[in-house]
C-alpha cells in the first residue's frame, strides 16, 4: 500500500500530461463550451464503467460536497478551456504549478498536513521557476496582464481547491462513485449551456476531432480516477506534487509536438526548477 500510491500518483501524471497537450491542440481552433461538453460527459460515462462497488452515503454533507465540487469542475471545465485557447502548453504547464502552492497551504490549514522544510523549500523553488518564466524585461510585472495567463492562474486556484474538497468527500465516497458524479453533473450543466448558446460548433467537433476527444475522455477519466485512489491512500500535499510532474512531459509535449519553440531554453530551465521544487515537497 505504501508504494500504491505513488504508483497512482504517477499514472495520473501521465494521464495529464496527454490531456494538456491534446487540449492545447484543439482549443486553438474550437469552442471552449462544446469541447468540455464532451470531455465531461464521455468522462462520465468511462467512470460508469467502473462502479462496481458503489454507494450513495445518506448524510447531508456528503451531498453538500458533490454540489460544490461539481461547481468547481463546471468552472474549472469552462476556465481551462479559456486558458487553453489563449495560452501555449510549454509556458502554461509551469504556470500551472501555483496549485502546488495553493494545495500545500490549504492542506495544512484545512487538512492539518504537516509541513516540513522540504515543502517550504520545493514551495519556494516552485515560485523562483514561474518567476523566471514569466518575467519580461519590457514588462515590470512579466506576463500577468496577458488574459491567457490569468486564466491559467485563475485555474490553478480552482483546481487546489477543488483538490481539497476531493480529499474531504473521500471520507464519505469511493473513488469510482466520487468521480462518476463530479464528471456527471457538470456535463449536464454544459448541455443545458450548449443548448441555450445554440452552439453549432458541437458537429464540427465532433467530426474533426472524434478521435482526440475519446483519447481526452479516457485521459481524463485516468488522471481523475488515479489521483482519487492516491487520495485515499495518502495527504493531498504528497500525492498532488508528484501529479505535478507532468509538468516536464507536457512542457517538452508542447515544444515536439506543437512546435512551441519560442525562447525554449527559459522554458526548459524554469520547467527544471519547478521539477525539483516538485521533487523537494514529494519528500
Amino acid at each position: 500500500m505504501a508504494i500504491s500510491w505513488l504508483i497512482f500518483s504517477i499514472i495520473s501524471a501521465f494521464c495529464e500530461s496527454i490531456k494538456s497537450i491534446l487540449h492545447r491542440k484543439v482549443m486553438i481552433t474550437q469552442d471552449p463550451y462544446a469541447y468540455a461538453l464532451f470531455e465531461n460527459i464521455f468522462a462520465a460515462i468511462i467512470f460508469l464503467f467502473f462502479i462496481n462497488r458503489s454507494f450513495f452515503p445518506n448524510e447531508f454533507i456528503a451531498w453538500f460536497i458533490v454540489l460544490i465540487s461539481s461547481l468547481l469542475w463546471l468552472s474549472l471545465s469552462i476556465i481551462a478551456q479559456f486558458s487553453y485557447k489563449y495560452t501555449k502548453v510549454s509556458i502554461q504547464e509551469p504556470l500551472k504549478q501555483t496549485r502546488i502552492i495553493w494545495v500545500f497551504l490549504f492542506g495544512i490549514i484545512f487538512l492539518s498536513e504537516v509541513a516540513s522544510l522540504n515543502k517550504f523549500l520545493g514551495t519556494l523553488l516552485i515560485i523562483i521557476g514561474l518567476v523566471y518564466l514569466s518575467y519580461e524585461k519590457k514588462n515590470k510585472f512579466g506576463s500577468l496582464n496577458n488574459k491567457g495567463v490569468l486564466f491559467t492562474l485563475l485555474t490553478a486556484f480552482l483546481f487546489a481547491i477543488v483538490t481539497i474538497v476531493d480529499k474531504y468527500a473521500l471520507n464519505y465516497f469511493n473513488a469510482e462513485t466520487y468521480g462518476f458524479l463530479v464528471y456527471l453533473f457538470p456535463g449536464i450543466a454544459l448541455i443545458i449551456i450548449n443548448k441555450s448558446k445554440k452552439n453549432s460548433n458541437i458537429l464540427s467537433l465532433i467530426k474533426n476531432f472524434w478521435l482526440i476527444i475519446l483519447i481526452v475522455a479516457l485521459s481524463s477519466f485516468g488522471f481523475y480516477y488515479f489521483k482519487l485512489k492516491a487520495l485515499e491512500l495518502a495527504d493531498a500535499s504528497l500525492v498532488f506534487p508528484i501529479i505535478r510532474s507532468a509538468t516536464i512531459l507536457t512542457v517538452l509535449g508542447g515544444i515536439i509536438f506543437l512546435n512551441e519553440k519560442e525562447n525554449i531554453v527559459k522554458k526548459i530551465i524554469s520547467s527544471l526548477i519547478v521539477f525539483v521544487g516538485i521533487l523537494l515537497l514529494s519528500f
